[in-house]
């Protein structure tokens, strides 16, 4: 059977950028996770499947003005198609340009979502080592709502710090050269309430690790990617996810037969 909402297909990922998100209908989303590219002049090399300074299709360069206008475009097109009681998990960084601290606070502050909170990573490791400046181990995670909106909040979740301490996926081990790890969506998607049946949506699905938070938790999902390859990666692992959640679980018991089943039973055999 085919879900959708609107004109789009739950459980896909399209071959495409994620724009404005015009073809999702607003209020429609339970949660989003995304952690779009740094801007920090990744340039593609195919030969290097698992090159850390590298996407497939994309360099990850554009005017820093743009760049921020497009990310506050886009931020604001996840508050519309947001449901009043979700939550948006942007995951971004601070970068160095000519030694000048570049935080993600700049347009983050400028987009139409509320800041609800924001949450420390701490990554335990960097790639950026750099003898001037102490070593940048940590990103933010952005907790955003619709304004106005209180968003759910799983109680049970409350005894968490703002500060997660989770190390980063190994991009050889993935085949993405920047992997999102698993426990960062599906802790996100936990806080946020998210249910069996609600639909997540992330605009860069890249290896595809909200499209596996979501489905281990049941709910739908709906992910934009530029790369055929980071496609077929995504959907590899996600169905990976839905045959281990499946694996486990528990099948319903059965119910009891009476006296009148026992006889009907045999009647009929």
């Amino acid at each position: 059977m085919t879900i959708a909402i609107g004109n789009m297909l739950l459980d896909h990922i399209y071959h495409q950028p994620c724009g404005l998100l015009a073809e999702i209908p607003d209020d429609s989303i339970d949660a989003i996770v995304l952690s779009p590219p740094y801007n920090l002049s990744y340039k593609p090399q195919p030969a290097k499947k698992h090159n850390i300074n590298g996407y497939d299709t994309f360099d990850d360069h554009l005017p820093q003005d743009q760049y921020e206008a497009d990310q506050i475009e886009l931020l604001d097109a996840c508050c519309r198609v947001l449901k009043p009681g979700g939550s948006v998990f942007y995951n971004h960084k601070e970068r160095q340009a000519k030694g000048v601290a570049i935080s993600p606070f700049r347009w983050v502050l400028k987009s139409k979502c509320e800041l609800v909170q924001t949450i420390i990573w701490n990554r335990g490791s960097t790639h950026n080592i750099d003898p001037v400046r102490l070593y940048p181990i940590n990103e933010f995670i952005f907790w955003l709502r619709k304004p106005g909106c209180r968003p759910r909040f799983n109680r049970a979740c409350a005894k968490l710090t703002n500060i997660w301490e989770i190390g980063f996926e190994e991009t050889r081990s993935i085949g993405h050269p920047a992997p999102f790890p698993v426990l960062i969506p599906l802790r996100c998607l936990k806080m946020a309430g998210v249910q069996a049946g609600d639909v997540v949506l992330d605009p860069y699905m890249g290896s595809g690790s909200t499209g596996v938070a979501a489905a281990e938790m049941g709910a739908h999902w709906i992910g934009y990617e530029i790369s055929a390859d980071y496609i077929r990666l995504a959907r590899n692992r996600i169905a990976e996810a839905k045959q281990m959640r499946d694996m486990w679980k528990v099948p319903p018991a059965k119910p009891k037969m009476t006296g009148q089943d026992i006889s009907v039973a045999g009647t009929a055999s």
